[in-house]
């Protein structure tokens, strides 16, 4: 039962839900080229 709950309501529904609720702040880091371009 737990495997069939990962499966269809976290990865299918909860997951691009929250992504799309969460937009551009869902990413981390943000801007990896800045960051690598500053550490160098």
């Amino acid at each position: 039962m737990a495997v069939l709950f990962d499966a269809v309501v976290l990865r299918i529904l909860i997951l691009p839900s929250v992504l799309t609720l969460l937009g551009e702040r869902s990413w981390w880091p943000r801007h990896p080229a800045r960051a690598a371009a500053g550490a160098s």
